[in-house]
């Protein structure tokens, strides 16, 4: 292995994730990279519960949403993912007025 790594300038490790590869999938070649696409994203039955708890009510957080998606399909995702999937819905939540209203003038 010391010879093998030397010879090709890499290191020891390098060389025994090669063998071990080589002996798995029959190959050395690179391994494909990056996470896999989670079936949220396509998966339509899941955009239809989305869809749905969205117009029974858009008031709600998207904390809120996550939990019910999580008790309505078995889902769970996160609140960036949540916001992410609405996005892609072209699904928009109502937005609570914050702060004092307008017609309170200031004295």
């Amino acid at each position: 292995m010391k010879e093998v790594a030397a010879r090709f300038l890499i290191g020891r490790s390098t060389v025994l994730k090669l063998v071990h590869q080589c002996h798995e999938t029959g190959s050395v070649a690179p391994l494909k990279v990056g996470a896999r696409a989670l079936p949220i994203w396509t998966d339509e039955a899941t955009h239809e519960i989305v869809r749905h708890m969205v117009a029974e009510n858009n008031d709600r957080t998207l904390a809120e949403y996550c939990d019910l998606l999580e008790e309505q399909s078995g889902v769970r995702i996160s609140i960036s993912q949540m916001c992410k999937l609405l996005f892609q819905l072209k699904l928009f939540r109502k937005k609570k007025p914050r702060g004092r209203p307008k017609s309170i003038a200031k004295k």
